[in-house]
């Protein structure tokens, strides 16, 4: 029943599961013990990303791609909110670890960028049909799958892709 699974940005023993109607789960030694943290939103969540931008309350902050807009809460988990007005069905969601603030979701064939830690998203041009799920890597390229399994890559922000 697991629908999202993320990794801590920094403690690689923490990891984040979300349980299909029973919320946010989170094991701090690897996945050996979990315990429900959270509900979530009330929106289901289809990606789960751990971001370490700053403003948390603890170590960062969840990003979730849902079916109603991507939602953030910070890891000390002080509840799910809508991050900025992006309110449409949202495939995936990943950030630029070398600018936490920036981050990418997909929606459709669509994928908005933000720079300000998800209250503004901006249309990028897209890679193509439907895309199941974006990746960024540490040395500034942003990867895009389609759902027909293409995997295109951006190295300017999703202004371009091949």
């Amino acid at each position: 029943d697991v629908v999202a699974f993320a990794v801590h940005t920094t403690r690689a023993r923490t990891l984040y599961a979300v349980l299909k109607g029973r919320g946010v789960f989170r094991s701090e030694d690897g996945g050996a013990r979990w315990r429900l943290v959270d509900k979530g939103p009330r929106a289901e969540i289809r990606r789960l990303v751990h971001s370490n931008m700053p403003g948390s309350m603890q170590t960062g902050w969840l990003f979730a791609a849902t079916d109603a807009g991507v939602y953030r809460a910070m890891d000390c988990f002080c509840g799910f909110r809508i991050a900025g007005s992006l309110k449409t069905k949202i495939s995936a969601v990943t950030y630029d670890p070398a600018q936490p603030k920036r981050l990418y979701v997909a929606a459709a064939a669509q994928v908005f960028r933000s720079v300000d830690g998800g209250e503004d998203w901006q249309p990028t041009t897209s890679p193509g049909r439907a895309v199941v799920a974006l990746a960024h890597s540490p040395s500034g390229v942003l990867y895009a799958l389609l759902a027909d399994g293409q995997v295109k890559q951006s190295s300017n922000q999703g202004e371009q892709w091949k």
